[in-house]
């Protein structure tokens, strides 16, 4: 599951900014956010060097702390 929406919205950036300092086009990144189409592994290096944190935290893992109050449920509601 890809969790960089929880990660680029705590650091304060829209899709269009990740999406240019990762060397993507907006469209891709929100295709990538909503699970349309996976991310290929050099945009996941991209996108984890633009965050700040490991390729694979993208994808998978979110601290708690990043997360909304409430985010959790929300998610487990769509699943």
């Amino acid at each position: 599951m890809f969790r960089g929406k929880f990660l680029r919205i705590d650091r304060g950036l829209s899709q269009r900014q990740l999406a240019a300092l990762a060397g993507m086009t907006a469209p891709t990144l929100c295709h990538i956010e909503n699970g349309r189409i996976n991310p290929s592994p050099s945009e996941l290096k991209a996108l984890g060097a633009v965050l700040g944190c490991a390729p694979e935290r993208v994808m998978d893992a979110v601290s708690d702390a990043l997360l909304a109050p409430g985010a959790e449920a929300r998610d487990d509601q769509r699943a």
